[in-house]
């Protein structure tokens, strides 16, 4: 979609079509920053999970209510450090796992979810470096 078909399904009535405006790669700054404010929790599910989020889209999706949309953004890929990071202390162990699978997280993110409980998780991402994989099995044990 363009951009200013985007804005317009943004402003829908049916929640799935502005769903669909929010999953798109293309969708701008604008257009994620609407939907992560959405009254729906499946348009703010697709806004936190759209690589093109930014960090600031993403952590407005980590103080989000529904656990659901925290994990969207603890999985996205585009996910920064620092988002991870704050996934990682979330109340909900759902979340926490996303942020531990995520391959975009470093080995300081994955050293902090292998010491808190998700060893398992952080050493199958495909990002863990054998210190990770070495901390996890020593948690695991």
């Amino acid at each position: 979609m363009t951009e200013t078909e985007l804005i317009i399904a943004m402003c829908h009535e049916a929640w799935y079509v502005r769903e669909r405006a929010a999953q798109d790669p293309e969708a701008t700054e604008e257009v994620l920053r609407a939907a992560i404010h959405d009254p729906n929790l499946w348009v703010r599910v697709a806004a936190a999970g759209n690589p093109a989020a930014d960090e600031g889209i993403l952590f407005l999706a980590m103080v989000d209510p529904d656990w659901r949309v925290r994990q969207a953004a603890a999985g996205n890929p585009a996910a920064t450090k620092w988002v991870l990071r704050d996934a990682l202390r979330d109340q909900d162990p759902e979340v926490r796992k996303a942020a531990a699978a995520n391959p975009a997280a470093d080995e300081q993110v994955l050293l902090i979810a292998a010491t808190n409980g998700m060893a398992a998780t952080a050493a199958r991402n495909p990002s863990a470096t054998e210190l990770v994989r070495a901390v996890a099995a020593r948690m695991l044990a």
